[in-house]
């Protein structure tokens, strides 16, 4: 069986019903916003600043030991703010020349930093991992990939 409704229809609905949202309708749609006077207000705003909380992140990063990316950066849904419960975080990691790519000094921190994002977001992390001297690569040769 088909369902028309989508589940996040479906939980307006049911924020409407309990009076977290205020739901105006004006057929053919309906127009949904959060009531300032609900008791669950503060916290359905905490929620939704939640993603403030990837600077953590960067103290993660920070705290990297030894052999530390010479850069990282967080790309796709995630960096652009438009990722949802099912997007994955793409994180470019970029390895210092000095380290081959399977080094233990190397392998073990990479593997945790991909655990600690996923354990942060809910969702899972990607890395995308290049050596240094690569990005220069492909950035000279305006390389798409």
């Amino acid at each position: 069986m088909c369902s028309l409704i989508s589940p996040s229809w479906s939980l307006l609905a049911d924020l409407a019903e309990a009076g977290v949202v205020r739901r105006e309708r004006h057929p053919p749609i309906h127009l949904y916003a959060l009531n300032d006077l609900h008791v669950a207000h503060g916290a359905v705003l905490e929620l939704a600043g939640l993603r403030d909380e990837l600077r953590r992140v960067r103290a993660y990063l920070e705290a990297w030991d030894s052999d530390a990316p010479a850069a990282t950066w967080l790309f796709g849904s995630a960096a652009r703010g438009e990722g949802s419960v099912r997007s994955d975080v793409d994180v470019l990691v970029l390895r210092p020349e000095t380290l081959d790519e399977d080094n233990p000094v190397w392998v073990a921190p990479v593997a945790d930093l991909s655990s600690f994002i996923s354990l942060l977001s809910g969702n899972s992390c990607e890395i995308l991992e290049l050596p240094e001297e690569e990005l220069g690569h492909l950035v000279l040769t305006d390389t798409t990939w």
